[in-house]
């Protein structure tokens, strides 16, 4: 089998896997970071270079920060009406 026929088994498994949110999205992202050199499409090293740029490591520590931020509220309290602009939230320190 051909490394494009792989990786086209490998993509629609992936779509499949994200649309019925079976395992997590996380877990799916795993599955092929690892099925990819397991097959021979690729080896470690270009599997794993990615997460040598500083613009993943970026990314993912702000879905951290977003996370936290959600998980503590204060995501909730610094929301906007779309239609009128003013602050949601019940905090004492917001007016609108």
């Amino acid at each position: 089998m051909s490394d494009l026929a792989i990786v086209l088994v490998l993509l629609v498994a992936a779509i499949v896997m994200f649309a019925i949110n079976k395992p997590r999205l996380d877990a799916v992202a795993l599955i092929m970071l690892v099925a990819l050199p397991f097959t021979g499409v690729l080896t470690m090293g270009e599997a794993l270079a990615g997460f040598s740029d500083s613009n993943v490591v970026l990314i993912a520590a702000l879905f951290v920060i977003g996370d936290g931020l959600v998980r503590t509220g204060v995501a909730q309290r610094l929301v906007r009406n779309p239609t009128t602009g003013a602050l949601i939230g019940n905090s004492p320190f917001m007016s609108g």
